[in-house]
């Protein structure tokens, strides 16, 4: 910690160090003032965690200068020192902000005492702050993906990890996810008491989101992921991205969520840059072929040969003769290794296509086509009868006994769009119905009636798909 000794007297502060230095030999940063000016100085500059303060000091006393410095400081512990066992002294104190006042000279169980209360305090505190940093993050996103501009953007060092991971079993998934929450958090948390803040959450398509925001740019949350994506041995497809704001990071995210498939090609199962996405994200074809390819693995996967041999209907060929030489094929073979259970060597694109040939013969082999009934029909069933509930694609696929991912690409190849942007289009439905029907319920009940938790977030929503805010919509609405 950086700690601020204010004090007029050199042997007063140098005695107070050395006392400290002997409990916690060191462990922390010294600051010396010689006066409330001094103190005033030294407090705005370093932010100190703990500031020793004398009552009387030239130029500046210390009551008025914890008085200045109280809100230019939020996260110093301002402690009295005083030679003064006068109440009102301590009374004044306490109403700036002090949290304590210790009789000169202090002992050592004295010391020993606030400094373990300040450490419990800070440590505290900045957990109650990671939290609000995670409340905010995620409200903020879920919003942005409905309506890409922050009302209030939070700037810094950002950075962004997507969690993609090739699942074909939900209970293995839903494990891996506890297993990858716990170490993430085991490992970041002692970052956060250097200020590093992050927010851990689910992407709309199942995949998991990190934001971690850093008071200055580092390389260690990222080498603490890498190592935690590899641990795990199954197929973790990690992509990295950084920004300046918060609505940088969403805006990037979002973009980067349209590009997962392209890690069959560009890196599977490792840790995918920026630099990476920016080079082949603009080849347009190859990420046509890296979608095709998911929507042959969901057709593989569903046993559906229509879907499939619709799909397989023309070879793959491509116009840049050395893309073939840049892509990473041994990425290609992990990702259909992990999908088909077929032997094949592939290492261009004539081989891939020959593979996923031998997948439609393995297919009439071994199944006839999937006569179940549309997953996506039980799916919009499901959404019509608890589109009030705090529901997602994580909930769903649990039930069904699929993996959210699985679920998410299947829902969008053939309902046209995502499951969240479908869900929402129900919930504004039974919104719009509501206002025309019920002059009782507030725009605040019908909210929450419809599955929002905040009147903000919904209003917003409501907005952008009807052109109008609810009350208006109320108030113009057709005669019934």
């Amino acid at each position: 910690m950086k700690i601020l000794i204010a004090d007029d007297e050199r042997m007063v502060r140098l005695s107070f160090i050395s006392m400290c230095e002997e409990l916690f030999p060191g462990m922390h940063e010294f600051l010396e003032a010689r006066n409330g000016k001094e103190m005033f100085s030294l407090g705005k500059e370093h932010q100190p965690e703990l500031a020793f303060v004398d009552i009387r000091m030239p130029l500046m006393d210390g009551l008025t200068a914890i008085e200045e410095l109280s809100g230019l400081c939020p996260r110093t512990q301002f402690i009295i020192l005083s030679g003064y066992s006068d109440f009102s002294y301590a009374q004044k104190a306490i109403q700036l902000g002090a949290r304590d006042y210790l009789l000169k000279p202090p002992s050592l169980d004295d010391i020993k005492k606030i400094f373990i209360q300040a450490e419990a305090d800070r440590t505290q505190k900045t957990y109650e702050d990671n939290q609000v940093f995670f409340y905010e993050t995620v409200a903020q996103f879920n919003t942005y993906c409905i309506f890409p501009k922050l009302d209030q953007d939070i700037a810094g060092s950002l950075s962004a990890y997507l969690f993609c991971v090739d699942y074909k079993e939900p209970e293995a998934q839903k494990q891996f996810y506890k297993e990858l929450y716990k170490n993430i958090q085991r490992d970041l948390n002692p970052l956060i008491r250097l200020s590093c803040r992050y927010s851990l959450f689910h992407l709309p398509e199942g995949e998991i989101c990190l934001i971690i925001k850093m008071p200055q740019s580092s390389r260690r949350p990222s080498d603490i992921l890498q190592k935690i994506s590899s641990a795990f041995g199954v197929p973790v497809t990690t992509f990295y991205l950084q920004g300046g704001s918060l609505e940088e990071i969403f805006h990037k995210i979002t973009s980067a969520m349209d590009l997962f498939s392209l890690r069959i090609f560009c890196g599977y199962g490792g840790f995918l840059d920026e630099k990476i996405l920016q080079t082949f994200s603009k080849k347009k074809q190859l990420l046509n072929l890296s979608e095709t390819i998911e929507n042959l693995q969901l057709a593989y996967q569903d046993r559906d040969i229509i879907q499939y041999e619709k799909l397989l209907q023309n070879p793959f060929s491509f116009s840049d003769p050395y893309l073939e030489k840049e892509l990473d094929w041994e990425g290609v073979r992990k990702y259909l290794q992990h999908y088909f259970q077929l032997n094949g060597t592939v290492n261009d694109f004539t081989s891939l296509y020959h593979f996923l040939l031998l997948g439609k013969e393995d297919m009439y082999k071994t199944a006839p086509v999937n006569s179940a009934p549309n997953i996506t029909e039980k799916v919009k069933q499901y959404v019509e009868e608890h589109y009030m509930e705090d529901i997602g694609i994580n909930t769903i696929s649990s039930i069904y006994g699929i993996t959210p991912n699985y679920l998410s690409k299947i829902f969008h190849q053939k309902e046209g769009l995502r499951f969240m942007d479908y869900l929402t289009l129900v919930r504004i439905s039974h919104a719009r119905r509501l206002l025309t029907s019920s002059s009782t319920l507030s725009v605040n009940e019908i909210a929450e009636h419809v599955g929002y938790r905040g009147t903000r977030h919904f209003s917003k929503v409501f907005q952008k798909l009807t052109g109008q805010t609810p009350s208006d919509y109320r108030r113009y609405r057709p005669e019934r």
